[in-house]
């Protein structure tokens, strides 16, 4: 048997990787991109904002040595305290993606071993993320519950703003 996955934090190296698993993310959820720049667009932010307080990573190193088979993001926000969030530290994590050939093996549940502990440090006291059929389970697992309040989203036109 294999020994388990381990989860290093993303180095600015491992932009190009990023970008990748999170275009196999959007292709494995059937989701067709509304404009083909998010993919520079995507690369330009996390080569700006990867490592800094707002944006971290997280990476599982493919055993070949050849580029990353999971990885994973969280992004820091301050909202205003209030009765469930006493501090307003929130963390929002987003772009779990797995190789298929490396599914189902313990890479995604490293990355959010990884992501979670490094969450607990900064003492965030609530978690958000959007789950998909394959990964509820886990995120489940994990603790994570359904919000009591439903989502909403609104897409603007950027030049309209």
């Amino acid at each position: 048997m294999a020994p388990p996955f381990e989860a290093r934090p993303a180095t600015l190296d491992d932009v190009g990787e990023l970008v990748r698993l999170r275009e196999v993310m959007f292709d494995s959820m059937g989701i067709v991109a509304r404009d083909a720049g998010w993919v520079e667009s995507c690369r330009r932010h996390l080569a700006r904002h990867l490592g800094t307080e707002a944006l971290y990573g997280a990476v599982v190193d493919d055993p070949d040595g050849a580029g990353a088979v999971a990885s994973g993001l969280v992004e820091f926000h301050v909202r205003i305290p209030g009765g469930q969030n006493v501090l307003g530290r929130t963390a929002y994590i987003s772009s779990i993606a797995t190789d298929e050939a490396f599914r189902r093996r313990g890479a995604a549940r490293a990355i959010m071993a990884h992501l979670l502990d490094e969450i607990g440090r900064r003492g965030v006291e609530v978690v958000d993320l959007h789950a998909t059929a394959v990964g509820e389970g886990l995120y489940r697992e994990l603790g994570f519950a359904p919000r009591a309040q439903p989502e909403l989203r609104l897409h603007l036109d950027a030049g309209s703003t």
